[in-house]
């Protein structure tokens, strides 16, 4: 299949070609919109024998049916191999999940490469949801939903009669024991200034204002930063520690190396 247009029959045609990890991939890169060839073994190989064999097998497959698309990038360097390659949806894979390409937006696309640090933001994204779906597989908790853009994001009429829109990284509920946690997720890569990083908390105070969340769930989600070192976390809790007191409690600030184990102890801890 070379055309970027597939008729209906073509594509049922390929459905058959396709069993439930193949699909189940493809679900997660409409998620995620880009992940490795390693984020994807280890969201949806581990166990297998020969894994990191059947991951390359089963993904070359997908490419070739252009379920999948490998972008012209690796991550890792020359020493990452194959798991380092860069995925993201393919013109049938947009077509058979609804999904979109490496860049989003809204309508099927044939995939290209986006800019390093945009790659690198959304993969950030798709490591947290491979390090929740190990959580999950250790019994650690139960990864109840997980969001990507836009899907997880928020329209909401501000207290100035504007509507606005809150764009969170992703969305996410978690079963911990008896008890289910919410949050929103902010992938910070330490390149906003405090002046933006308050204006994005302010976005958070006015649609938790509006009672919208509060009145579809039940709760408002937590407002989870992840950040890269110990420094930026301080940024973070400085610009939090601005916001009004009674919000103090919205937010939630971890380093990468710790996001799941904060999320794994629970909200309200």
């Amino acid at each position: 299949m070379t055309r970027n247009r597939l008729s209906a029959g073509r594509l049922a045609l390929l459905v058959e070609r396709l069993d439930e990890r193949d699909l189940a991939i493809a679900v997660t890169l409409r998620t995620t919109r880009m992940a490795t060839g390693d984020q994807l073994r280890r969201i949806h190989f581990a166990g297998i024998p020969a894994a990191d064999r059947q991951a390359r097998r089963v993904l070359a497959r997908l490419v070739e049916l252009q379920v999948l698309a490998r972008l012209e990038r690796t991550i890792g360097g020359k020493n990452a191999g194959s798991a380092g390659y860069l995925y993201s949806l393919g013109i049938a894979g947009q077509r058979l999940s609804k999904g979109t390409g490496p860049a989003g937006g809204f309508r099927i696309r044939q995939p290209w490469t986006p800019s390093l640090p945009f790659v690198r933001h959304v993969l950030a994204g798709t490591e947290l949801l491979a390090q929740l779906t190990e959580a999950a597989r250790a019994g650690r908790l139960d990864l109840l939903e997980f969001q990507g853009e836009p899907e997880a994001w928020r329209r909401f009429m501000a207290a100035t009669g504007t509507v606005e829109s809150l764009k969170p990284d992703a969305f996410l509920r978690v079963g911990i024991g008896q008890f289910e946690d919410a949050y929103f997720v902010e992938n910070d890569l330490a390149t906003e200034s405090p002046a933006v990083l308050g204006r994005k908390l302010a976005r958070y105070r006015g649609y938790y204002a509006t009672g919208m969340e509060q009145h579809r769930t039940g709760v408002f989600p937590r407002v989870l930063w992840i950040v890269p070192n110990e420094r930026r976390r301080q940024v973070i809790l400085d610009a939090c520690g601005r916001q009004p007191a009674d919000t103090w409690e919205l937010y939630r600030v971890a380093t990468y190396e710790d996001a799941v184990d904060v999320v794994a102890s629970g909200a309200e801890s």
